[in-house]
């Protein structure tokens, strides 16, 4: 193995006690509160067109901390309950703590940003996937995680909860990237894929279903990767712009009809063209390929954003109107997003008003997310929630917090 002040009354106001209703674990890792059974079809394609969204301006601008002294957040991570960013070189996160989600050594959730404990400079990346409640980081070359660890996804060596970050097994040097399931995590290390955690339906990709509670070399993979992608129970790699997945594939995620699980990694070889980003949701999986976006799998709630609310499909679906000009895109639980032309769209289950766009009306095709025309240079879909970084400070909406934001608002103030 690879040797403050007191945040304005805005809807995070009662963020942390909202999010605490749907930060779940079940016994099933899988599928903790969906009811998606449906077999996978083949499909059909998308349009090319778009429907607009709401209107309503957002608060814009980047943060400052008391002294006045700009925060610039440059990357964002939507999970289950919480969220966390990456912020002038410091690890920041709030929302839900009853795992530990937040890093900060306790369990007291928290409804503006609080520091991640020890991780105030040299975080190069930080990530939490949608169905998550645990969340991890690479920190000058090493894996730190914490939060839940049931399956020991935070991979050292245990299954005890960790309230703040800990080292990953063996991953100290190296580490380009890392993402993390629900209950399973990889890590993108010198040009090769490890991972652990619960092995169900083939996850870890070491061929065989079962756990690990260390690092495990995914077959294959031990070179030539330059992006992965962590999804609730399946993960994707990218090799010299190819994709190849493995886990479970019930619902399409994996891009074939031929199996429904794999353990080890199989070609996406219906994804055609020059795959430029990946994004693994809850089975589901999206690709910006030659700058247009696609998605696969599960549509249970419109989420391939191929306008119709069909049947589960392997079939690369075109989003509606996506077609050129996509920087940036993430698949949450039942909802996806992008970052086109420096603005965010999103698509699917919109419930809790997690389109931002003002309704609660479910989007088949991506609707303008409010006030979101321009600034944006990155999104997060998470559970119920999105998040997207807007001219180096936090946005959020959605989440059914008792306020209803159903449109972008300031996240703030971050911690100075």
């Amino acid at each position: 193995m690879p040797t403050a002040s007191q945040p304005p009354r805005t809807f995070l106001a009662s963020l942390a006690c909202a999010l605490l209703a749907f930060a779940c674990r079940t016994s099933d890792p899988r599928s903790p509160n969906s009811n998606d059974n449906t077999p996978m079809t083949d499909g059909g394609d998308g349009g090319d067109s778009t429907t607009d969204g709401g209107t309503q301006p957002s608060d814009g601008g980047s943060p400052t901390n008391d002294g006045g002294t700009t925060l610039t957040a440059l990357t964002i991570s939507g999970g289950n309950g919480f969220a966390c960013a990456l912020v002038s070189g410091g690890a920041q996160c709030w929302g839900d703590n009853l795992f530990g989600t937040l890093g900060t050594g306790n369990r007291i959730s928290s409804a503006a940003p609080v520091h991640v404990l020890g991780l105030t400079t040299g975080v190069q990346g930080i990530t939490t996937g949608a169905s998550s409640i645990h969340a991890c980081a690479v920190v000058q070359g090493s894996a730190l995680c914490w939060g839940d660890n049931s399956y020991g996804q935070l991979g050292n060596n245990s299954t005890t909860q960790a309230n703040a970050p800990i080292q990953v097994a063996g991953l100290t040097s190296g580490v380009q990237a890392i993402g993390t399931g629900n209950a399973h995590t990889c890590a993108l290390v010198s040009g090769g894929v490890w991972c652990w955690g619960d092995g169900s339906h083939g996850r870890l990709g070491n061929n065989t279903t079962v756990g690990s509670h260390v690092p495990v070399p995914v077959t294959g993979l031990t070179g030539g990767v330059s992006a992965i992608a962590v999804g609730e129970a399946h993960a994707c790699a990218l090799v010299s712009g190819a994709m190849q997945c493995w886990g479970d594939g019930y619902a399409g995620e994996l891009g074939t009809t031929s199996v429904w699980e794999s353990a080890t990694p199989i070609p996406v070889s219906r994804v055609t063209g020059n795959v430029q980003a990946m994004a693994a949701g809850r089975s589901f999986t999206c690709a910006i390929v030659d700058g247009g976006a696609f998605c696969w799998g599960s549509n249970s709630s419109g989420q391939l954003g191929g306008n119709k609310q069909v049947t589960n499909t392997p079939k690369p679906i075109p989003v509606l109107g996506l077609t050129s000009g996509v920087q940036a895109i993430s698949a949450g639980d039942f909802h996806g997003c992008a970052v086109v032309n420096a603005s965010a769209w999103c698509w699917g289950a919109n419930a809790d008003g997690q389109l931002g766009n003002g309704t609660t009306d479910i989007g088949l095709a991506p609707v303008q997310v409010a006030g979101l025309t321009a600034g944006v240079s990155a999104i997060a879909a998470g559970t119920k929630a999105t998040c997207a970084i807007v001219s180096g400070g936090a946005q959020c909406w959605g989440s059914n917090v008792p306020s209803g934001s159903k449109v972008p608002v300031a996240v703030g103030p971050l911690a100075p």
